[in-house]
């Protein structure tokens, strides 16, 4: 076959050879492969969309879960959710359709194509936004905590923009003078520049984790920043006088404000030896602060953020995964004819691509606990209304039967 049109590289849904008498001499796939895909696609549509279903639920309904970085979460979920219940149900019943030799609706294959380019380009933007998100909250836990971890509209507002251009970029061949052609180019040139600010942000990330852990290992110095001198306790025990010795202490953690008043404390407390006075003396203690020009201090960043860290990590990796090897097929067919192996090639990269909207809700399942106990609460409240309406549904049968029954013995 000669070069492809851009549209049919980029078109994740254009599947015009299937549609023809002759596809599979030409496309070199057999009907029991394209069936196991339809099979396999209605799987994946299945388990992603109550997967994905369940995250945004989850979210929704449980406060300690809302905040900035499960709101991009929830913004990719519903990508997820729009591939699972439209554009893979679409490529599933043009994977039957061709079992009978039959064609979809062309409109149908155009919408669907629409929502695959809009998903791809929203959800790697959104991992970008996750990506510095997380940076963010290792690299500077204060400022993220008090001004962007619970601030819902600045997010917000990132969550409208990506979703905002994703819809503009993926219209731009639709304007009159516009073809596919420019649109290739900034797709291609906005793919690897996302995936260059994930790799760094990324790097930086692990940096820092391995930083703290290798910080954390070694023995803990008791640092505050700030030195404390000039430090004499005078008390006075049986007409004697006790001087302690000068304490100097240098820290590296929190400045700390300390404010040392009159302390009574009993005569063991002064020299380690029990005596037979119970009476207590008054220690006097002068405490001069000296602040050092350090910079401004940063909490160290907790557990949970580090853990959140690596989940987005398992997402960003998982898309990376299934989802480039298409992206590096259609580089390929921009600059190479395609053959028949590049064309099955290109057929399970797709069946991979949408893979990648299942997976997700699986990783948060695996990683967070919140996720987790609203996965099992939704379960079981399913569970539950399917138990009550089969119960129901007996009930009304049984009630039927004994009209039945009744009817028939007055008779």
């Amino acid at each position: 076959m000669g070069t492809p049109t851009i549209q049919a590289t980029l078109n994740s849904t254009n599947f015009s050879s299937l549609n023809s008498p002759n596809a599979e001499s030409s496309f070199h796939m057999n009907y029991q492969a394209v069936l196991a895909a339809a099979v396999f696609e209605i799987i994946i549509s299945l388990v992603g969309t109550v997967g994905n279903v369940f995250t945004i639920i989850a979210v929704l309904r449980n406060h300690n879960l809302q905040y900035a970085t499960n709101y991009l979460i929830v913004s990719l979920s519903v990508a997820d959710t729009l591939v699972c219940t439209i554009l893979v149900p679409m490529r599933a019943s043009q994977h039957i359709a061709y079992q009978y030799d039959d064609t979809i609706p062309k409109s149908f294959v155009d919408v669907a194509g629409f929502v695959g380019r809009v998903n791809i380009i929203a959800s790697i933007s959104t991992l970008v936004c996750l990506s510095i998100d997380r940076y963010l909250a290792l690299s500077r836990p204060l400022k993220y905590a008090t001004s962007i971890r619970y601030n819902l509209w600045k997010v917000l507002a990132v969550i409208a923009t990506v979703w905002i251009l994703a819809i503009f970029i993926t219209s731009l061949p639709k304007f009159p003078g516009v073809s596919d052609t420019p649109f290739l180019i900034f797709f291609i040139v906005f793919v690897l520049t996302a995936t260059l600010v994930i790799c760094v942000t990324y790097y930086r990330i692990f940096h820092i984790i391995a930083k703290t852990v290798r910080r954390m290992g070694k023995p803990i110095r008791y640092s505050n920043n700030f030195q404390e001198s000039s430090h004499k306790n005078r008390a006075t025990k049986n007409g004697s006088k006790v001087s302690s010795e000068t304490l100097d202490v240098n820290t590296s953690a929190n400045s700390l404000t300390l404010e040392n008043k009159a302390a009574t404390v009993s005569s063991e407390n002064l020299d380690g030896k029990s005596t037979g006075d119970s009476s207590t003396k008054e220690i006097k203690t002068n405490t001069k602060v000296a602040p050092t020009s350090l910079p401004e201090p940063r909490a160290p960043f907790s557990r949970e953020e580090r853990k959140a860290a690596k989940t987005v990590g398992l997402v960003i990796a998982a898309f990376i995964l299934l989802v480039y090897p298409r992206i590096i097929m259609i580089l390929y067919h921009f600059g190479n004819k395609q053959t028949s192996s590049s064309k099955v090639a290109r057929f399970w990269m797709r069946v991979l691509l949408y893979a990648n909207s299942a997976v997700n809700p699986a990783f948060y399942a695996y990683r967070h606990k919140g996720f987790r106990k609203e996965f099992k609460k939704m379960g079981l409240q399913c569970l539950g209304l399917g138990r009550a309406i089969r119960e129901r549904y007996s009930t009304v049968i049984r009630k039927e039967r004994s009209q039945s029954s009744n009817s028939t013995f007055y008779a």
